[in-house]
């Protein structure tokens, strides 16, 4: 692996979390399905989860809590004191899946009762990378502004069919991507934003640059307050019924 620097020692960044319960769940009286973890490690990177509890199964909140909290310590112990490799995060998903699958067990239930798809943003000093399973996604924007995918979202040949955590489908359907590009902005959504910013293999770069310039321009509590109207918009309820859920973020450090 290439292990040179791209990034100054310490990058420091501005991060939004939002997540909206969706229509559909909100009628149900069901509650939010998705989870997100965003984290500075010891070490100076930056971790953005996103997860997506599956609409059909009972405890995918739980499942999606679990996914995120697990990856994430898995990832801040491995990558202490190397970079980490491709295959050091397809077997941190793996591990994950382990973890999510013991504890429905805990419960005499079934993995499958806590299925979630997870995704994964890890910028560092030698690069940044995407891992994933499931139609959650990442866009990173580099230096001169362009926008770019790291990690295909998976989509199966029907309408909301998605590959969920598990031994199984991470071994089949593990995505990933990274750059060594330095770059300064990145948003990370799960599929009922990202279908919207991510559409037949194209990137909608005035939206997704839209969102990482509102928090760019004013204070994260203004740009709260602009996501979340804008999650409760007629234009987004006509385009998906799904729980919502958007990190976004940019570097505040010059040079970078």
């Amino acid at each position: 692996m290439n292990t040179h620097r791209t990034f100054p020692d310490s990058v420091r960044w501005r991060t939004l979390g939002v997540a909206s319960t969706g229509r559909g769940h909100a009628f149900s009286g069901e509650p939010c399905q998705d989870h997100h973890k965003m984290a500075s490690l010891l070490n100076g990177d930056l971790v953005v989860i996103v997860a997506d509890g599956a609409g059909s199964a009972e405890y995918s909140d739980e499942g999606a809590r679990v996914a995120s909290e697990t990856c994430l310590a898995l990832i801040a112990e491995q990558s202490h004191a190397r970079p980490l490799s491709e295959q050091d995060y397809q077997k941190i998903f793996v591990a994950t899946a382990r973890s999510v699958a013991n504890y429905a067990r805990s419960f005499q239930l079934s993995p499958r009762d806590f299925a979630t798809t997870l995704n994964v943003l890890h910028v560092t000093q030698h690069g940044t990378y995407n891992a994933s399973i499931g139609d959650s996604g990442c866009l990173i924007q580099t230096d001169t502004n362009e926008l770019k995918l790291l990690a295909e979202p998976f989509k199966g040949r029907y309408a909301n069919e998605t590959a969920f955590l598990s031994r199984r489908m991470v071994e089949k359907y593990f995505s990933f991507g990274s750059t060594t590009e330095a770059i300064k902005g990145f948003i990370a959504a799960t599929d009922g934003i990202f279908d919207l910013l991510y559409q037949q293999d194209r990137i909608n770069v005035e939206s997704a640059s839209a969102l990482i310039e509102c928090l760019r321009k004013q204070d994260p509590l203004r740009a709260q307050q602009e996501l979340e109207t804008f999650f409760q918009s007629q234009t987004l309820a006509r385009f998906t019924r799904d729980d919502l859920t958007l990190v976004v973020g940019h570097s505040t450090t010059k040079g970078c």
